[in-house]
Formats: C-alpha cells, structure tokens, sequence
C-alpha cells in the first residue's frame, strides 16, 4: 500500500511540473503576430494559438525553441542558411517542432544538402 502511496505520489508530482511548462496560449498567440515571429495577423495568430497550444505544450516546445527554428529556416543564423519566405515558415515551423527538430540539427541537416 506505501509502495503504491509512492507511486500515485511521484504521478501526481510529474503531472504537475508538466502542467508548469504549459505553454501560453496569449503568449504564442502574440508570437505568431509579432514581427519577430511569423507575423500573422491578430486574429489568424490567436486561432491557430489556440488550435495548437495543447499538442506543443505535449511536445514539450517552448516559444524560444520557435524562434530558433525561425531564425534557422530565415536564413538569420548563417547568411548561407535556408533563406525560407515567411509563409513557407509559417506552413512548417509547427511540424518541425512538434517532431522534437532542434534549430541546430536542422541547420546542420540543411548544410549537408
């Protein structure tokens, strides 16, 4: 019984500290509109905020994680970078992130090709 006491304990603790990293949905909203990030309009940011919040919150990505992946697929890292127009950003930042891509290894990835 103190075993499984433990058990649910260490759950709860871990759900928890999951919940604390949420993303926020205001935050990657004004993200998605501001200039630095994919500069959506207003109301284009907020809607896809907030279809996309929950899935990046359990991918466990951040928005600076975002903004990396940005300033990789802009070309802003290295002048010989991937040189993306804002809307094919836009069309693929969120997969990439989804699937755990790191700005590093795709910059690295895009240097072999």
């Amino acid at each position: 019984m103190a075993r499984s006491f433990c058990c649910l304990r260490l759950l709860l603790v871990t759900l928890c500290s999951s919940l604390a990293e949420a993303v926020d949905p205001n935050a990657l909203s004004a993200w998605f509109a501001s200039k630095d990030g994919l500069g959506m309009q207003p109301a284009a940011a907020a809607a896809l905020a907030k279809e996309n919040a929950e899935a990046l919150t359990a991918s466990g990505v951040t928005i600076a994680q975002l903004a990396g992946l940005k300033a990789v697929m802009s070309g802003m890292v290295n002048k010989d970078g991937m040189g993306m127009k804002l809307e094919q950003i836009q069309a693929t930042i969120l997969t990439l992130a989804e699937q755990h891509t790191s700005p590093e290894n795709l910059s690295s990835y895009f240097q072999v090709l």
